[in-house]
């Protein structure tokens, strides 16, 4: 789609991929949103900042508002405050934030790939916190 609809050069991501997605310039702004029919302030407004786009070891989630999203409870979301490289604790539960390896979120090539991989290494640090307990 995105040299389909010539929007431009493709911008270089993170080591995070995909997840941690570099602002955009205006232009592309423009052409983005007459394809999804939107506002162009509004899709400007969901952008990561420049100042979070920044190779990262981890990136922080609650694993409980990732997938229990309380306005479509089938659709999990990467809330935008976990991109902040200094957010520390979820705004919701007031729990330390889980932190995911930045090179497990490369490796998703969409939102349900990410979930799966979430998940997948959410159990694996259940599953290591449970065996120190015994």
């Amino acid at each position: 789609m995105w040299e389909i609809s010539q929007l431009g050069a493709f911008p270089i991501l993170s080591n995070a991929g995909w997840i941690l997605f570099a602002p955009l310039p205006e232009r592309t702004l423009v052409a983005l949103s007459a394809l999804a029919r939107l506002n162009p302030d509004r899709l400007a407004r969901i952008q990561t900042p420049s100042g979070w786009v920044r190779n990262r070891s981890t990136l922080p989630y609650c694993f409980r508002c990732l997938v229990l999203n309380p306005l479509d409870v089938a659709a999990p979301r990467w809330k935008r405050i976990w991109l902040d490289p200094d957010i520390e604790v979820c705004e919701e539960h007031g729990t330390t934030l889980e932190r995911i390896p930045a090179q497990i979120t490369r490796r998703a090539r969409n939102m349900d790939r990410l979930l799966m991989l979430v998940s997948k290494h959410h159990r694996q640090l259940l599953q290591i916190s449970s065996r120190r307990l015994y």
